[in-house]
Protein backbone atom coordinates (compact mmCIF):
# COMPACT_ATOMS: atom_id res chain seq x y z
CA UNK A 1 0.00 0.00 0.00
CA UNK A 2 1.14 3.54 -0.68
CA UNK A 3 2.12 5.94 2.06
CA UNK A 4 -0.38 8.73 2.57
CA UNK A 5 0.98 12.24 2.99
CA UNK A 6 0.72 13.37 6.61
CA UNK A 7 -1.64 16.21 5.70
CA UNK A 8 -4.03 13.64 4.21
CA UNK A 9 -3.98 11.74 7.49
CA UNK A 10 -4.89 14.95 9.34
CA UNK A 11 -7.56 16.04 6.82
CA UNK A 12 -10.43 15.34 9.22
CA UNK A 13 -8.82 17.53 11.90
CA UNK A 14 -8.28 20.39 9.47
CA UNK A 15 -11.85 20.11 8.14
CA UNK A 16 -13.34 20.09 11.66
CA UNK A 17 -11.21 23.10 12.60
CA UNK A 18 -12.41 25.00 9.49
CA UNK A 19 -16.03 24.13 10.28
CA UNK A 20 -15.64 25.27 13.88
CA UNK A 21 -13.95 28.52 12.85
CA UNK A 22 -16.67 29.20 10.27
CA UNK A 23 -19.22 28.72 13.07
CA UNK A 24 -17.32 31.29 15.16
CA UNK A 25 -15.97 28.75 17.65
CA UNK A 26 -12.35 28.55 18.82
CA UNK A 27 -12.38 24.91 19.88
CA UNK A 28 -9.58 22.53 20.79
CA UNK A 29 -9.78 21.28 17.18
CA UNK A 30 -8.90 24.77 15.93
CA UNK A 31 -5.94 25.03 18.30
CA UNK A 32 -4.76 21.50 17.47
CA UNK A 33 -4.97 22.21 13.73
CA UNK A 34 -2.86 25.35 14.15
CA UNK A 35 -0.18 23.42 16.03
CA UNK A 36 -0.26 20.51 13.56
CA UNK A 37 0.05 22.89 10.61
CA UNK A 38 3.02 24.65 12.21
CA UNK A 39 4.76 21.35 12.92
CA UNK A 40 4.16 20.04 9.40
CA UNK A 41 5.35 23.30 7.86
CA UNK A 42 8.65 23.06 9.75
CA UNK A 43 9.26 19.35 9.09
CA UNK A 44 12.60 18.27 7.68
CA UNK A 45 14.15 14.91 6.80
CA UNK A 46 10.77 13.32 6.06
CA UNK A 47 10.73 9.53 6.48
CA UNK A 48 8.21 6.76 6.80
CA UNK A 49 7.90 5.33 10.31
CA UNK A 50 7.95 1.61 11.04
CA UNK A 51 4.16 1.54 11.50
CA UNK A 52 3.69 3.12 8.07
CA UNK A 53 5.83 0.66 6.12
Amino acid sequence: SALLPIRDRFAALFQRARDDQNAGCQTDYVHAAIIADQMMSNASELRGLHGDL
